[in-house]
């Protein structure tokens, strides 16, 4: 019996969460690529003469020779990871119907944080390509909600990392991805405006419709092959033009972070008035903002140290004040007369509020550390002399428009408190 009260089959349950509902099970089995090589621990795993066989010998094409854990280099590390995801995924499922439900999210989430985008371009074969497709297309289906946001995230994580990706995803159902995509909120849910973060990123990336942004990540991904770059900010500037909302920035910003070498030079290049910056910034201010709405699950997720949001974080921050001591008396001047480019330190002001919240400390510790002192310090530390009193005044007056509504919505926390 279910939570209402309802009748379940739980062994469907657990298989619903790897086959989307408009395909029947045996058409994401692929018979011939079936092998049973992956070794089980047989005192972990309680057999079943129905369907528990056809279970573990799916999860057991997961190691391939590609990916054996005894060649070298990247091989051996993928097939490690993907060893350990489907063995854990086979021990679960083989005792799925004496398990709590608690349980089996549990496992669930863990298959899904044993993923790893970084080697799905250049390592994984197109027969585990495909099977992490169907996995977390499955996942995002589920009726459990963490399993779901879990599933979201790593479906945005992969999309970022691997643009291409959208098209393996379409491939994959049977529908156009548009309305599988549909299909996962479910009418009456109460998602949160965290949850619906979440969502809508994954969406936008796998999303065929109008996708710019998508688009340009294909794009340059094609142009400059799978491996990571650091290179100047000004080469991802068209990427950021073409975003329409605050998901495409976000997404964006996330592709970005893993290529540039910080902001530095194209905000000297640009100056102030650059609307890609504005962009930037917003959309790094939006994601503590969402960290700070309600209490539930799905903000949990958000509402953590989060190693890769820090670096963006560091990068504009410190990019913007080594870009505003370069600038020259003239340039100080009209800037302290400029209403967009002050727009664009209101911002900075912001960000700095939020980095000395609990939110902004547990998110970005590191960041708040770096950034600890008062707005007045900053600038006195940051453009110190007598010849930039007025570009500092300036400052505090940002400080005085923005400052009680930002610190009402992120309380400073002082770092003995944590």
């Amino acid at each position: 019996m279910d939570e209402d009260g309802e009748k379940s089959d739980t062994r469907h349950d657990e298989l619903d969460l790897f086959y989307p509902s408009n395909l029947p099970n045996q058409q994401y089995l692929h018979q011939s690529a079936i092998s049973t090589s992956t070794p089980f621990d047989s005192n972990s795993i309680e057999h079943d003469s129905s369907d528990s066989s056809t279970v573990h010998s799916y999860f057991s094409t997961w190691s391939t020779n590609y990916t054996m854990s005894n060649l070298p280099g990247p091989g051996r590390i993928v097939g490690n990871i993907i060893s350990r995801a489907g063995s854990s995924l086979e021990r679960g499922l083989g005792k799925v119907a004496h398990r709590a439900s608690v349980g089996k999210n549990s496992r669930a989430i863990s298959n899904l944080q044993q993923l790893c985008p970084w080697y799905f371009d250049e390592y994984m074969t197109q027969v585990q390509k495909e099977k992490v497709c169907d996995m977390l297309l499955g996942y995002a289906r589920s009726s459990d909600l963490e399993v779901q946001f879990t599933a979201f995230n790593q479906i945005a994580f992969h999309a970022i990392l691997s643009p291409s990706i959208r098209i393996l995803f379409d491939a994959r159902c049977q529908e156009p991805i548009d309305t599988v995509i549909d299909s996962w909120v479910r009418p009456g849910i109460n998602y949160g405006a965290a949850g619906l973060y979440i969502f809508e990123l994954s969406a936008r990336c796998l999303s065929t419709l109008s996708n710019p942004v998508m688009d340009e990540l294909t794009q340059y991904k094609r142009e400059n092959g799978p491996q990571q770059l650091r290179v100047d900010f000004s080469r991802f500037e068209k990427i950021f033009c073409c975003c329409r909302d605050m998901t495409d920035t976000t997404i964006a910003l996330k592709f970005v972070m893993w290529n540039w070498n910080g902001f530095d030079l194209f905000i000297r290049r640009k100056g102030f008035r650059n609307s890609v910056l504005l962009k930037i910034a917003t959309a790094i201010r939006t994601r503590y903002e969402i960290a700070s709405c309600g209490v539930d699950f799905s903000q949990s997720q958000l509402l953590s140290f989060d190693g890769d949001f820090l670096w963006p974080v560091l990068d504009f921050l410190s990019g913007m004040w080594s870009a505003l001591r370069a600038l020259s008396m003239e340039e100080t001047k009209f800037l302290c007369e400029d209403e967009a480019q002050l727009a664009l330190w209101a911002e900075v002001f912001k960000l700095h509020c939020i980095l000395q919240s609990r939110i902004g400390r547990t998110m970005s510790p590191q960041a708040s550390n770096l950034f600890c002192k008062t707005w007045r310090e900053e600038g006195e530390d940051q453009v110190p002399g007598v010849e930039y009193r007025a570009l500092r005044e300036a400052l505090l007056m940002v400080e005085l428009a923005n400052g009680d509504a930002i610190r009402k919505r992120f309380p400073p926390c002082p770092m003995d408190a944590m």
